[in-house]
Protein backbone atom coordinates (compact mmCIF):
# COMPACT_ATOMS: atom_id res chain seq x y z
CA UNK A 1 0.00 0.00 0.00
CA UNK A 2 2.67 2.29 0.51
CA UNK A 3 2.59 5.77 2.04
CA UNK A 4 -0.87 6.81 3.39
CA UNK A 5 -1.70 10.48 4.26
CA UNK A 6 -4.87 9.75 6.22
CA UNK A 7 -6.45 12.65 6.57
CA UNK A 8 -7.06 15.91 4.14
CA UNK A 9 -9.48 18.78 4.14
CA UNK A 10 -9.68 20.04 0.53
CA UNK A 11 -12.19 22.85 -1.09
CA UNK A 12 -12.12 25.52 -3.23
CA UNK A 13 -13.53 29.15 -2.95
CA UNK A 14 -12.68 30.70 -6.20
CA UNK A 15 -14.58 27.48 -8.24
CA UNK A 16 -18.16 28.81 -9.08
CA UNK A 17 -19.38 25.16 -9.77
CA UNK A 18 -18.60 24.15 -5.94
CA UNK A 19 -20.05 26.62 -3.99
CA UNK A 20 -19.67 26.10 -0.13
CA UNK A 21 -22.32 26.23 2.88
CA UNK A 22 -21.27 29.82 4.73
CA UNK A 23 -21.81 29.59 8.31
CA UNK A 24 -20.82 31.01 11.51
CA UNK A 25 -18.49 27.97 12.37
CA UNK A 26 -16.97 27.56 9.09
CA UNK A 27 -16.40 30.19 6.69
CA UNK A 28 -13.21 30.19 4.99
CA UNK A 29 -11.42 33.44 3.26
CA UNK A 30 -9.61 31.42 0.82
CA UNK A 31 -8.71 28.30 -0.78
CA UNK A 32 -7.24 25.50 1.11
CA UNK A 33 -5.27 23.57 -1.01
CA UNK A 34 -7.20 22.69 -4.53
CA UNK A 35 -7.26 19.09 -5.22
CA UNK A 36 -5.00 19.72 -8.21
CA UNK A 37 -2.63 21.01 -6.16
CA UNK A 38 -2.51 18.75 -3.52
CA UNK A 39 -2.40 15.82 -5.61
CA UNK A 40 1.39 17.27 -7.07
CA UNK A 41 2.71 18.01 -3.63
CA UNK A 42 1.49 14.33 -2.32
CA UNK A 43 3.82 13.47 -5.41
CA UNK A 44 7.01 14.96 -4.46
CA UNK A 45 6.28 14.00 -1.11
CA UNK A 46 6.00 10.11 -1.81
CA UNK A 47 2.26 9.84 -0.69
CA UNK A 48 0.97 7.20 -2.57
CA UNK A 49 -2.70 7.67 -1.17
CA UNK A 50 -4.73 10.05 0.34
CA UNK A 51 -8.29 9.99 1.96
CA UNK A 52 -9.93 13.01 1.28
CA UNK A 53 -12.57 14.05 4.28
CA UNK A 54 -15.79 15.85 3.01
CA UNK A 55 -15.15 19.39 5.27
CA UNK A 56 -17.79 21.52 6.91
CA UNK A 57 -17.37 23.84 4.32
CA UNK A 58 -19.98 21.49 2.10
CA UNK A 59 -21.70 20.21 4.59
CA UNK A 60 -23.89 17.09 2.49
CA UNK A 61 -22.63 18.36 -0.89
CA UNK A 62 -19.60 15.80 -1.73
CA UNK A 63 -19.58 16.81 -5.73
CA UNK A 64 -15.55 18.69 -4.93
CA UNK A 65 -14.43 15.43 -3.08
CA UNK A 66 -16.26 13.06 -6.26
CA UNK A 67 -14.41 15.11 -8.89
CA UNK A 68 -11.26 15.12 -7.15
CA UNK A 69 -11.27 10.92 -6.63
CA UNK A 70 -12.43 10.98 -10.93
CA UNK A 71 -9.55 13.22 -11.82
CA UNK A 72 -6.78 11.23 -9.63
CA UNK A 73 -8.63 7.67 -8.84
CA UNK A 74 -4.70 6.17 -8.62
CA UNK A 75 -4.63 8.89 -5.41
CA UNK A 76 -7.67 9.83 -3.88
CA UNK A 77 -10.19 8.05 -1.88
CA UNK A 78 -13.05 9.44 -0.17
CA UNK A 79 -14.69 9.91 3.11
CA UNK A 80 -17.99 12.08 2.35
CA UNK A 81 -20.86 13.09 4.55
CA UNK A 82 -24.35 12.25 4.53
CA UNK A 83 -26.73 14.19 6.95
CA UNK A 84 -27.38 11.62 9.82
CA UNK A 85 -30.77 13.07 10.87
CA UNK A 86 -31.99 13.05 7.85
CA UNK A 87 -34.70 10.25 6.78
CA UNK A 88 -32.80 8.71 3.94
CA UNK A 89 -29.70 9.17 5.26
CA UNK A 90 -28.94 5.30 4.43
CA UNK A 91 -29.79 5.54 0.81
CA UNK A 92 -27.66 8.56 0.58
CA UNK A 93 -25.00 6.45 1.77
CA UNK A 94 -25.98 3.88 -0.04
CA UNK A 95 -25.69 6.53 -3.23
CA UNK A 96 -21.93 7.45 -2.31
CA UNK A 97 -20.77 4.03 -2.23
CA UNK A 98 -21.39 3.11 -5.59
CA UNK A 99 -19.63 6.39 -6.62
CA UNK A 100 -16.00 5.53 -7.56
CA UNK A 101 -13.28 6.71 -4.67
CA UNK A 102 -15.73 6.89 -1.98
CA UNK A 103 -15.16 4.35 0.92
CA UNK A 104 -16.85 5.65 3.47
CA UNK A 105 -18.30 8.54 5.69
CA UNK A 106 -18.08 10.95 8.25
CA UNK A 107 -20.01 11.71 11.01
CA UNK A 108 -19.30 14.64 13.30
CA UNK A 109 -21.39 14.45 16.57
CA UNK A 110 -19.50 16.77 18.60
CA UNK A 111 -20.91 19.76 16.13
CA UNK A 112 -23.95 19.80 18.16
CA UNK A 113 -22.88 18.36 22.02
CA UNK A 114 -26.09 19.55 23.49
CA UNK A 115 -28.54 16.67 21.57
CA UNK A 116 -27.31 12.67 21.95
CA UNK A 117 -28.17 11.11 18.64
CA UNK A 118 -24.97 9.07 17.71
CA UNK A 119 -26.10 6.28 19.30
CA UNK A 120 -29.55 6.72 19.22
CA UNK A 121 -32.12 3.69 17.59
CA UNK A 122 -32.77 5.80 14.74
CA UNK A 123 -29.50 5.73 13.39
CA UNK A 124 -29.42 1.97 12.94
CA UNK A 125 -30.19 1.91 9.58
CA UNK A 126 -27.31 4.04 8.68
CA UNK A 127 -24.75 1.58 10.57
CA UNK A 128 -26.45 -1.51 8.48
CA UNK A 129 -25.98 0.55 5.35
CA UNK A 130 -22.12 0.73 6.16
CA UNK A 131 -22.70 -3.00 7.00
CA UNK A 132 -23.91 -4.18 3.93
CA UNK A 133 -21.95 -1.57 1.54
CA UNK A 134 -18.46 -1.77 3.34
CA UNK A 135 -18.46 2.01 4.20
CA UNK A 136 -16.17 2.96 6.85
CA UNK A 137 -17.61 5.11 9.56
CA UNK A 138 -15.41 8.18 10.75
CA UNK A 139 -16.36 9.90 14.02
CA UNK A 140 -15.63 13.44 14.89
CA UNK A 141 -16.31 12.74 18.58
CA UNK A 142 -15.62 14.56 21.78
CA UNK A 143 -14.24 12.08 25.02
CA UNK A 144 -17.62 12.45 26.72
CA UNK A 145 -18.69 10.35 23.28
CA UNK A 146 -16.84 8.11 23.27
CA UNK A 147 -19.06 5.07 25.37
CA UNK A 148 -21.37 6.02 22.10
CA UNK A 149 -19.44 5.32 19.83
CA UNK A 150 -18.64 1.70 21.95
CA UNK A 151 -22.59 1.14 21.75
CA UNK A 152 -22.48 1.57 18.12
CA UNK A 153 -19.67 -0.69 17.72
CA UNK A 154 -21.74 -3.66 19.97
CA UNK A 155 -24.78 -2.95 17.24
CA UNK A 156 -22.54 -3.04 14.78
CA UNK A 157 -19.69 -5.23 14.73
CA UNK A 158 -19.36 -5.76 11.08
CA UNK A 159 -19.20 -1.74 10.68
CA UNK A 160 -15.43 -0.34 10.51
CA UNK A 161 -15.12 2.39 12.84
CA UNK A 162 -12.43 5.53 12.68
CA UNK A 163 -12.32 7.74 15.28
CA UNK A 164 -10.56 10.98 14.67
CA UNK A 165 -8.27 13.84 17.01
CA UNK A 166 -8.71 10.69 19.54
CA UNK A 167 -11.87 11.73 20.42
CA UNK A 168 -10.76 15.53 21.72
Amino acid sequence: MGRVESHVHIWTTSNPRYPGHNDSTFSPERDATPADLFAAQAEIGGVDWTVLIQPRYYLWDNRYLAQAALDYPDKFVVAGRVDPMHPDAASQLRDLMERPGFRGIRLSPNSNPSVRWLDHAAQDPLWEAAATTRATMGLLIDWYQLPQAEEMAARHPGVTIVIDHVGR
